[in-house]
């Protein structure tokens, strides 16, 4: 491989020099580039081939001359026969188009399996010149037909192919004739067509060269760029992202993820750059005659999917982690910012250790790097041998960090390493499972850290994970966890939270109900029994099932059991009521709706639902293996604890600690009992009992005299997990009523005491010593008017702004903290305030001017949001450009401020370029973090009707995101119109029987 790679991708011939190919070399005024001579090298190759692709009829002619002076009778017979054959195929297929249209119809989502790929020798150089900024490849397949055929499909997005060969894999053996190839861009694929058979159970060698643009999309192999802080110059590096189908834009390639084959990899680079791959480092070579290039040839990679290769070029620094087993592990960064890469560089080991013990297997490549790059599409990419975060996800500094972004830093590198067991070892057979790598990726990451950090409790973390999960699934429009992806749409318009979070969630719900025991050993046959391949849920389920024998009964298998959970959208409520007379329980199941109202009138879903449950006189809440399923609609449960607790009007408390994926709904009674009883539960079972009530209260299921009357039993001595969740369930209702004093007076009053008695004292200690519920607290204290909170902020940023110099605002406090501080303090400045940030955003060297430009979006003052964007350049109405290339953080601001989100909508309508491509990438679009705004601000019915024409005056690419916000801000719409009236009468009854503290005007924010 080595000696042949510096013949760099052209089969030309041999007596023309590298040089000659790439006169850049001879550093002489006006030669062309590199990309630029090599289109040349093909124009001259494709004129001299010996594939008759466009001179098929000259050669023809030439064949016929031959023929007729051998005057060989068994010759003019062959080819006779043969210009039938041709000619017949012709006929039948009209033309070459009319072929590949017959081809096309025929199309399904999947590649054929006539040939399939055994392994991939790919040579690529990303050019990271100014003005050509471009890829030059060349792939070699080496192919096995399975079925005799003609016909060659792969995949292939915007590469613009040079020339493609095919050979026997057997040396001696001439090329195929290659009747044509041809693109077809709406399905991605790339058809070769031939004129002779490939013949069954032959290997064969696929060559194609080609090029490409190197664009900053970050998708495929893309540019991106930095500014070194020391030289103030713009450095640019090339990334790769793969997932999930754009493999396929840096090389072709059969780009599905059950398609596993070994990869050999060399990257062409200058002198002062270097590349970075799957494995390892083998080689290093000059490219002969090309001053400042050398090739990085890489080992061999063990067989994986497409969507897992990585190959980069970058100028970035290193250090290696020491490890006493293998693999042995660098970090990559760049310089400023290596120091920062620590914490999570000694994290990944101690993560290895834990999951090769978790599920048997070992880690068995050489290597595990970790390489934080400035853009991404994702928080991370799995790669295997090269896990790749995005920047700002993974820094970790000693000083300045509160906990929480330590957290969240750590379970993204966590959920990346794990993927390295689920999805790379085991890889899902399409992307209809990926639920399969990213739900145990997910649980197997939060398992890990909490075994790492005793700090971080996996109960609180799952908890969260829950909570969200239940806010997404209980929406009209959510996404079951198996995707039908019969009908062809973009991966990236399907892919959500569901698999992540839902996945989650399942996985856990296994494990409660399997046992601890059961459910690794099931893990481990798995891993075993499909390592280095591809399985789907059902391999999964006979794997479990193998493990459980006898546990379930006769009835149930895992097949039977975890079909309903991963085909129905959503989750179901179990609905308890209590017969005083007979002490019997009667359950009913049917899938939960956050406005209560099923929109088909009636539950066709229907969920084995694992069952456990404790009541009052014997409290058991470590018992979550299950006493009883639930398989039809309706169950009577006839059990003597049940009825005990009954007979003695006693609580009883179904789906312990909140395992299982389902809601409960109890009748009046019983929630009457758990609402007096509230104060001495244990802190999981508050959780569980909050959460659920506050469900069933947006719902309409239950009077929300029973959440007040929990809300108020609250103190200082209430856990932190619970005064969190109670947080996040008023948000929702403070979006609704930010514009009552009421509610926030009693608001404000909720949290006074524990804020000054937990958090008062904030901002003079490090934030690295600042707890997520201290951080937390502050933020909802603030946002409520609490008078001491607010002062606070404010003499905190204004401290920055007067010396930036004793605080590097960019390097030293997150992001989030970032913004949210600037965020209030413009909420409650003056108009002088706010002019003096927006000076300080308009300073040339200022280095935060993202928190800056969010912050300004953040004032109640209408009049200045209106100023500051009319003062915008739109040039040519272009969506952003160098002058406002931050305008989108301002509108997703805007977006967010329920005073003000019109603004937003009036500004949006000006742009005309909204189809702007990020690849169907959510969390790097910008367009939809503002329209995700929308869903919590808007909620009057002209707004629905508004996002209604704006869908559909703009094209299809935003049609899902925008048809997901109406049907939130026509939820809203329906909560206003069902309970704020009757919430803020209630919120009169209790703030009239509250006393106003210093801290808390009951009239809202005065004097400041």
């Amino acid at each position: 491989m080595v000696s042949t790679s510096v013949r760099i991708f052209l089969d030309i011939a041999s007596d023309e020099s590298i040089s000659q190919r790439f006169p850049m070399a001879n550093h002489t005024t006006g030669s062309p580039d590199i990309a630029e001579v090599t289109f040349q090298a093909y124009t001259r190759q494709q004129l001299t081939s010996e594939e008759p692709r466009r001179c098929y009829h000259l050669k023809i002619r030439f064949i016929l001359m031959a023929v007729v002076s051998t005057v060989i009778a068994s010759l003019i017979i062959y080819w006779f026969v043969n210009s039938i054959l041709v000619n017949h195929n012709d006929s039948k297929h009209s033309d070459s188009n009319g072929h590949r249209s017959a081809l096309r119809k025929q199309a399904h989502f999947e590649l054929p399996t006539q040939v399939v790929p055994l392994e991939y020798t790919l040579q690529i150089i990303p050019l990271l010149a100014e003005n050509n900024f471009s890829i030059i490849g060349d792939v070699k397949i080496q192919l096995y037909c399975k079925q005799p055929t003609k016909h060659i499909r792969l995949h292939s997005r915007k590469l613009n192919i040079k020339n493609v060969k095919i050979t026997n894999i057997r040396p001696g053996n001439k090329p195929y004739i290659i009747e044509n190839y041809k693109l077809i861009s709406g399905d991605d694929f790339l058809d070769i067509f031939l004129l002779q058979l490939l013949i069954k159970n032959q290997s064969y060698v696929l060559r194609i060269n080609y090029t490409a643009d190197l664009n900053e999309e970050p998708i495929g192999l893309f540019r991106s760029k930095y500014r070194n802080k020391i030289s103030n110059v713009t450095r640019w590096i090339a990334v790769s992202n793969f997932f999930p189908d754009f493999a396929r834009r840096a090389f072709p390639c059969f780009d599905e993820p059950s398609i596993k084959t070994p990869f050999r990899i060399s990257i062409g680079r200058k002198t002062d750059m270097r590349t970075h791959s799957n494995s390892i480092l083998i080689a290093t070579e000059k490219i002969h005659n090309i001053s400042d290039y050398v090739w990085d040839h890489y080992n061999k990679t063990p067989p994986m999917s497409t969507y897992l290769v990585a190959f980069m070029v970058t100028d970035f620094q290193s250090y290696q982690i020491n490890v006493t087993d293998r693999p042995f592990h660098n970090v990559f960064a760049r310089k400023d910012v290596q120091n920062d890469t620590m914490y999570i560089g000694n994290l990944i080991p101690r993560i290895v250790r834990l999951m090769q013990n978790l599920t048997g297997f070992h880690y068995d490549l050489d290597k595990l790097d970790m390489i934080a790059v400035p853009s991404l599409a994702y928080s991370a990419m799995e790669n295997w041998g090269l896990i790749t975060f995005r920047e700002n996800n993974i820094l970790v500094r000693n000083k300045k960090q509160h906990l929480d972004s330590k957290l969240r830093s750590a379970i993204i590198a966590s959920h990346a390493v794990a993927h390295q067991w689920f999805g790379n070892l085991v890889t899902p057979k399409w992307w209809s499972n990926v639920w399969l790598k990213e739900g145990f990726s997910s649980f197997f990451g939060i398992k890990t850290l909490s075994m790492i950090e005793s700090s971080w409790s996996i109960e609180d973390i799952m908890a969260a994970q829950y909570r969200e999960m239940f806010e997404r699934e209980a929406k009209e429009k959510a996404y079951p966890l198996y995707l039908n992806l019969s009908l062809k749409r973009p991966l990236g318009d399907i892919f959500d939270s569901t698999p992540y979070v839902k996945g989650n969630c399942l996985v856990n719900m296994i494990f409660h109900f399997l046992g601890e025991s059961i459910f690794f050993s099931s893990i481990k046959r798995y891993i075993n029994v499909y390592r280095y391949g591809a399985a789907d849920e059902g391999d999964l389920w006979d794997v479990f099932q193998e493990e459980i024998k006898s546990t379930l009964s006769k009835e149930l298998s895992m097949r039977n059991i975890m079909k309903n959970w991963t085909d129905h959208a959503g989750f179901p409520v179990v609905h308890v009521l209590r017969n005083n007379d007979t002490g019997l329980v009667e359950l009913t199941q049917e899938r939960f709706y956050r406005d209560g109202l099923n929109p088909r009138g009636t539950s066709e879903e229907l969920w084995c639902i694992p069952l456990t449950w404790t009541i009052e006189s014997d409290q058991r809440f470590d018992g979550t293996l299950p006493k009883a399923w639930m398989l039809e609609r309706r169950m009577v449960i006839n059990d003597t604890g049940l009825s005990e607790a009954i007979f003695n009007n006693q609580w009883i408390l179904f789906n312990i600690n909140q395992t299982g994926l389902y809601r409960v709904n109890y009748d009046v009674e019983n929630w009457r009992l758990l609402t007096n009883r509230f104060d001495i539960l244990p802190e999981r079972t508050k959780l569980q009992i909050l959460n659920d009530a506050f469900a069933m209260f947006n719902a309409g299921l239950l009077d929300q005299a029973f959440l007040w009357k929990i809300l108020l039993k609250f103190n200082i001595d209430t856990e932190e997990t619970v005064w969190l969740s109670v947080k996040t369930a008023l948000e929702y209702i403070e979006y609704r009523l930010w514009d009552s004093h009421v509610f926030e007076f009693v608001s404000c009053e909720l949290v006074d005491d524990v804020y000054l008695s937990k958090a008062e004292n904030l901002f003079e200690t490090d934030i690295e010593t600042w707890s997520t519920f201290q951080f937390e607290l502050t933020k909802w204290a603030c946002s409520v008017g609490h008078k001491t909170c607010i002062k606070s902020v404010l003499n905190f940023v204004d401290e920055l702004l007067r010396n930036d110099t004793s605080i590097n605002i960019a390097d030293d406090l997150s992001r989030e903290f970032r913004l949210w501080a600037y965020c209030t303090y413009v909420k409650f400045s003056s108009e002088e305030q706010w002019s003096k940030l927006l000076a300080k955003y308009h300073e040339p060297k200022e280095n935060d001017k993202f928190s800056l430009a969010y912050a300004l979006g953040c004032t109640l003052n209408i009049t200045l949001i209106e100023r500051y964007l009319s003062s915008i350049s739109l040039e040519n109405k272009n969506w952003k450009n160098n002058e406002n290339q931050y305008i989108e953080v301002t509108l997703t601001a805007i977006a967010n401020n329920p005073s003000a989100f019109n603004l937003a909508m009036v500004f949006i309508e000006q742009l005309e370029n909204l189809d702007k491509s990020y690849g169907n990438i959510e969390d790097y679009d910008p367009l939809v973090k503002i329209f995700y705004g929308f869903s919590t601000t808007m909620d009057q019915e002209e707004n629905a009707k508004w996002l209604t024409r704006f869908k559909g005056s703009r094209g299809s690419k935003y049609d899902t995101l925008i048809e997901t916000i109406i049907n939130d801000v026509k939820f809203n719409v329906a909560w206003n119109r069902r309970h704020k009236n009757v919430t803020i009468d209630r919120l009169r009854i209790i703030a009239d029987a509250t006393k106003e503290s210093k801290d808390c005007p009951r009239n809202g924010r005065r004097n400041i």
